[in-house]
């Protein structure tokens, strides 16, 4: 395997954001390697309609049936229980969590959190400590040159050289080892295999655990339907363009720089096809998801994307983790697309599929007379589609829709509520009081809703 192969590979894990992230760092050390901003995101074209290619009625997003990971938040606070004894460190720890921004670096200063926690300086001091040895190295890092300095650190590899390289990031930037090797006291030699070390690590580790911000951001990818059929494309405009300085005349260590700006173009370029690749696949499978819903999402493995685009299974497996796509229905990610299948007469039918089934089922059920799962699996079967009760309440249960008891009780209550209402409508008004049209129309209104 080459070693832009292999760099290649390593980039199929970011989506487009944390790759952009990856590349303003090797960009900042690197002195041969520019970034252009960002362009414009890809049209849709003319024959996009928002109310035709809509979510449809009483379907839920593919992204909303599947089990979202925690958040980075929601990480840190459950590591914090293990690191720390006490409730007065977990209570300044908190103040320190909530100032933590989605690439996992603070966002305000040591002093600002003390003051908001109560406590003093040292005190603060102690707490940051403890919570910097969560994993992964690099959290609750106040500046690149600490975030990098604590993965080296948690590598057991900050030896007296490469933390005064650390000290010194701007000079690294700017290609100035001869004069780093003079501070730090080391051979230009030491100082290329130091830089060599630091490209390994992340710079933003927070980004790895797809917080809220970084979920519900741009997508990564954008798929279009129109009467040509369905196309995808990368979101460009949350892609930096690379630019290489291709300088002749360099030195021997210069030239270890720009051979290594050019292996990195090579390998984002091979990951950006790599990943149009694959999901130019998924859509071709699901086609008919984007023109009826959910309901025509078929069963899909990742060996079956492997085969077809003669590629290995952990590359589909990697590129699917967190990517998402925008399309006519809606954000998705890409791993929402697979999912084991059902045998029916028709065929395979994916389980996803189903539970679409089911839930349109429910949503149009008499509130008075809900389906029970026996009838409903009745009904599926009507559809081709035969399923034992118990899968059915499993899905159910997996949408976090109660059973037919519950819904019966939930309608009633909803009855007796709308009748008294009712009531208090029809009742009387004491005299002289007079109703206004306007607020009762607001009322209609409301109760519409």
């Amino acid at each position: 395997m080459t070693r832009s192969l292999g760099q290649a590979i390593n980039l199929l894990r970011f989506n487009n954001r944390e790759l952009t992230a990856f590349l303003a760092f090797q960009e900042a050390v690197n002195p041969h390697l520019a970034l252009r901003t960002a362009g414009d995101p890809p049209e849709r074209g003319p024959d996009r309609n928002a109310t035709r290619f809509g979510n449809m009625s009483g379907a839920v997003p593919v992204d909303q049936l599947a089990s979202p990971s925690g958040g980075l938040h929601d990480h840190v606070r459950r590591e914090t229980r293990l690191v720390l004894a006490s409730a007065a460190e977990r209570s300044i720890a908190e103040h320190f969590i909530e100032s933590l921004e989605a690439t996992g670096w603070l966002g305000r200063s040591v002093e600002d959190i003390a003051r908001a926690a109560g406590c003093d300086l040292a005190a603060a001091h102690a707490v940051l400590v403890k919570i910097q040895q969560i994993d992964p190295p690099g959290l609750f890092a106040r500046s690149l040159a600490e975030c990098l300095r604590l993965q080296a650190s948690d590598a057991e590899v900050l030896t007296k050289d490469l933390s005064c390289l650390l000290d010194n990031l701007p000079m690294l930037a700017r290609g100035e080892f001869d004069a780093l090797a003079k501070i730090c006291g080391c051979d230009r030699k030491a100082i290329v295999a130091h830089f060599a070390t630091i490209r390994g690590f992340n710079p933003k580790p927070g980004l790895a655990f797809g917080s809220d911000e970084v979920r519900t951001g741009a997508p990564d990818l954008v798929v279009t339907l129109d009467n040509n059929g369905i196309s995808v494309d990368l979101n460009r405009s949350t892609l930096p363009a690379i630019i290489v300085d291709d300088v002749a005349g360099v030195s021997t260590a210069d030239q270890r720089m720009l051979d290594a700006a050019k292996a990195l173009a090579r390998a984002v370029e091979r990951r950006n096809i790599s990943t149009l690749q694959v999901a130019t696949e998924i859509v071709r499978r699901q086609s008919d998801f984007f023109r009826s819903g959910l309901t025509a999402l078929k069963p899909l493995t990742l060996r079956e994307v492997a085969e077809a685009t003669g590629v290995h299974e952990s590359t589909v497996s990697r590129v699917t983790a967190g990517l998402r796509m925008d399309t006519p229905r809606g954000p998705i990610g890409l791993r929402d697309f697979f999912g084991s299948g059902l045998a029916t007469k028709g065929g395979p039918v994916s389980s996803v599929a189903v539970q679409s089934h089911i839930r349109d089922m429910i949503e149009a059920e008499d509130p008075a007379h809900p389906l029970p799962d026996a009838r409903i699996a009745a009904r599926l079967s009507d559809l081709g589609i035969h399923i034992a009760r118990r899968t059915v309440t499993k899905y159910r249960e997996k949408l976090s829709i109660p059973g037919a008891v519950e819904r019966r009780a939930h309608g009633k209550l909803r009855g007796a509520q709308h009748a008294t209402q009712g009531d208090a409508r029809n009742a009387p008004k004491p005299r002289g009081v007079h109703a206004s049209p306007v607020k009762e129309a607001g009322k209609s209104r409301t109760g519409f809703r």
